[in-house]
């Protein structure tokens, strides 16, 4: 069953998180979407522990520059060109990995 996105902007204008499932054509995954400042420490441990993937976050390239972040690879070969940067732990900055076994 496909959600109206009306629907789905209202869950997530509510705090709610959902889930939004990628054309089967692309990835084929979904993942779970939260409003970022209704992002509980219960929601992020949520998709941590249920979604068992990564934790992404946008940044503008401003925010990424203050940061110093660089990218996980310079050669981009990610078919969507994903522009993918370090994994960071949320204790100053730590770096730190979700294993492959865990994602």
């Amino acid at each position: 069953m496909i959600t109206p996105i009306k629907h789905i902007l209202s869950e997530i204008e509510a705090g709610r998180p959902v889930i939004v499932v990628d054309d089967e054509d692309r990835e084929n995954e979904g993942d779970i979407v939260v409003a970022a400042q209704f992002a509980t420490p219960e929601i992020i441990n949520f998709m941590i522990t249920q979604g068992r993937g990564l934790v992404c976050v946008p940044m503008d390239s401003s925010r990424i520059e203050l940061l110093g972040l660089e990218p996980m690879r310079y050669e981009n070969d990610d078919p969507f060109k994903t522009a993918w940067m370090p994994e960071i732990g949320r204790r100053a900055f730590r770096f730190c990995f979700i294993s492959s076994s865990e994602e």
